[in-house]
């Protein structure tokens, strides 16, 4: 078991909470337990509705958004309205549940990325889950082996929100395992100096990191010819799209394998890839997974991913409207696994761009303007077909440079056009008291 003094000596910008390794030691049996239910489930047939009722049947009276749903009704599903984000926004407390004490519960905001992020609360168990069992879950699917070497560490995680501090858990269901979450400057070569540092001393099984990360390691890597790589764990992207030539290009140059997962803060995990990657595993247990497609509900296909769980009865989400075009299909896997899988996670309804002959790219291929314009953050919404609203938020509005960002977007918008597409992209800088002000006006059309 490692020495966790001594990993907080030697690694000084890392803090430790030992308030929450207390309050959760006490569970470690029942992780272990449901660790061992979601193994021996894997090919299990599941009503997720019936446990869902089962579930709200007995405190649904205080969730407001759910008092007057009958849960023994046949179909009761059918009498449960869509939800959004938005609606989070405008009436958070409805979705509340009151039998909670709010001072108790686990905080998890939303990334932000289609507006004003939402505080989502975690029950304490389902917190347990999200925080201890999911990197678990991901690498029993995704089968990944343990480092030949010795490792000290079970995984470290990689975030790019850098208001937040470089964590050290001990792993309850491994605890002669860290766990490790270092905040990642994507500017600064420094960081992935410090990232292959700790992943030489520790020897994790697994990296987990956005593509935005990736692709910055990647480029410091280029950058800085003195950084040397000597040993780089599995990788499990996820909280954005990965293209396949970056897919490509980090194997190559990192000598890994790259697994994708998807999850949302408001729902913790749902998706992984198995060993064979063709397809993101669903475990059904825990959440309905439904698509939207022209105002209608579908079990499979492509359209909008509606997503309805109970397993966190502190703010249970019935039929939320994630926004992402997803392709969900019921075929078997060749690795054996029954049930459902994500084929493609395609993007956000509101920034995939497509045009009448069927072209589409995503926005989310814009993060790499954040490293290149020093962005804080961004937002594109697809007004309608021809128009684009791009909203950004400077790290310096001193330095700025909007025309500069301005023939950036130009060209790498040309770059990716395959067919005409006419754009009117709106350039928003955000004031001091968050509202945007139109500052810029371009048009861009693909010769």
């Amino acid at each position: 078991m490692i020495d966790l003094a001594f990993f907080l000596k030697e690694n000084s910008s890392f803090i430790y909470h030992l308030r929450e390794y207390l309050e959760v030691y006490g569970y470690s049996e029942d992780l272990d337990r449901r660790l061992s239910e979601f193994l021996a489930d894997e090919h299990e047939s599941l009503d997720t509705w019936s446990r869902i009722s089962n579930k709200m049947a007995t405190t649904s009276h205080q969730i407001k958004a759910y008092s007057n749903i009958n849960w023994k009704e046949e179909r009761f599903w059918d009498n449960i309205k869509f939800i959004d984000k938005s609606d989070l926004r405008n009436d958070y407390d409805q979705f509340l549940n009151s039998e909670f004490d709010i001072e108790k519960l686990w905080v998890r905001p939303t990334t932000g990325s289609t507006g004003e992020p939402v505080d989502i609360l975690y029950s304490p168990e389902f917190y347990r889950e999200v925080q201890y069992l999911s990197i678990h879950k991901l690498i029993a699917v995704a089968g990944i082996s343990q480092p030949e070497c010795e490792s000290s560490a079970l995984c470290i995680s990689l975030h790019d929100r850098v208001t937040l501090e470089d964590i050290v858990w001990i792993n309850i269901v491994s605890p002669e395992k860290l766990v490790l979450r270092m905040i990642f400057d994507k500017n600064d070569t420094a960081s992935s100096e410090k990232l292959f540092r700790l992943l030489d001393k520790y020897q994790p099984k697994v990296l987990t990191l956005k593509p935005n990360i990736l692709e910055a390691i990647l480029r410091h890597l280029e950058q800085s010819p003195s950084l040397k790589l000597s040993f780089f764990p599995a990788i499990i992207s996820s909280g954005a799209f990965l293209s396949e030539e970056l897919k490509k290009a980090a194997q190559e140059k990192l000598n890994t394998k790259i697994y994708n997962a998807y999850g949302l803060s408001e729902f913790g995990l749902i998706g992984i890839e198995c060993s064979l990657q063709n397809g993101l595993h669903i475990y059904e247990k825990d959440v309905v997974l439904e698509i939207l497609i022209d105002g209608k509900l579908y079990n499979e296909g492509i359209g909008e991913l509606v997503i309805s769980s109970a397993k966190n009865m502190a703010m249970p989400l019935l039929r939320y409207k994630t926004g992402d075009i997803v392709n969900l299909t019921s075929e078997k896997c060749s690795c054996g696994r029954q049930g459902l899988r994500l084929m493609n996670v395609y993007g956000r309804i509101l920034t995939t761009i497509l045009n009448n002959k069927g072209f589409a790219f995503n926005s989310l291929e814009f993060e790499v303007l954040i490293d290149l314009w020093n962005l804080k953050d961004f937002r594109i919404t697809h007004l309608k077909h021809d128009q684009i609203l791009f909203e950004v938020e400077p790290l310096d509005s001193i330095s700025f440079d909007e025309k500069e960002l301005m023939k950036g977007l130009e060209k790498y918008i040309q770059s990716k056009l395959k067919h005409n597409l006419f754009l009117e992209i709106k350039i928003l800088k955000f004031s001091k008291n968050l509202l945007p002000c139109e500052r810029y006006i371009s048009k861009v059309k693909n010769q």
